[in-house]
């Protein structure tokens, strides 16, 4: 489903974010990339959905070169795909059905999809409840269900998460981490960047080490 080759991103004054990386993840899998802050997972992640360019190598999605995309293919692309930050990026006006209902409006659903979906994630991630609540009345582990909740609004093929638990104890970091697990049963392609190797070992997925931009390790 995704495929890397010879992957590098240099950025001004010669700043090597990521160097020669190769990679390749299969459809329905769960990969985790694991490293220090600054060791290039967030530009990884960002190079995936298009956010930025690769400086050289090829990066292929569903077999289309993403380097290549047009526009009105870029977009589409985007559609397949849901994106969790680390700072959640929930608006702040809004209560946690309203910030779900904005994405609706921006994929363009229908009124009634739209009930569908808001009423699908709200009940697969235990948020019914909180439906009518601002984001400033959440924990930290219900402000990053909803930003979960956001991204399966798009009903991604692939589900891109940057330090998920980042700002979560370990144990509401396991909770999240299980919350994806159930999600990719449904057969959603998952990849979480996480500076947390503990997350990586007690779950068992696959994973890739970067340090400084290179891959340094990987596991089964």
């Amino acid at each position: 489903m995704i495929q890397m080759y010879h992957v590098s991103k240099t950025f001004e004054r010669e700043i090597h974010a990521l160097e020669d990386i190769n990679l390749h993840i299969k459809k329905g899998e769960l990969l985790f990339i694991v490293g220090p802050s600054g060791a290039g997972k967030t530009t990884l992640l960002r190079l995936l959905y298009r956010d930025l360019l690769p400086t050289s190598g090829q990066i292929l999605v569903n077999g289309k070169n993403v380097a290549r995309l047009k526009d009105s293919a870029v977009s589409h692309l985007r559609r397949s795909m849901g994106v969790i930050f680390q700072d959640f990026k929930l608006l702040k006006d809004r209560t946690v059905q309203e910030n779900l209902i904005f994405v609706a409006r921006v994929l363009g659903l229908s009124g009634s999809e739209t009930r569908r979906r808001v009423g699908q994630v709200l009940k697969m991630l235990g948020l019914t409840s909180k439906a009518n609540f601002y984001p400033q009345r959440l924990s930290g582990g219900e402000q990053q269900r909803v930003a979960i909740a956001r991204a399966l609004m798009s009903d991604p093929l692939i589900l891109l998460a940057d330090e998920p638990t980042g700002n979560l104890d370990f144990e509401l970091g396991l909770e999240v981490m299980r919350l994806f697990k159930e999600i990719n049963t449904r057969g959603t392609t998952i990849v979480a960047a996480t500076h947390d190797d503990r997350l990586a070992s007690q779950m068992g997925w696959r994973a890739i080490h970067l340090k400084e931009g290179r891959v340094v390790e990987r596991s089964a």
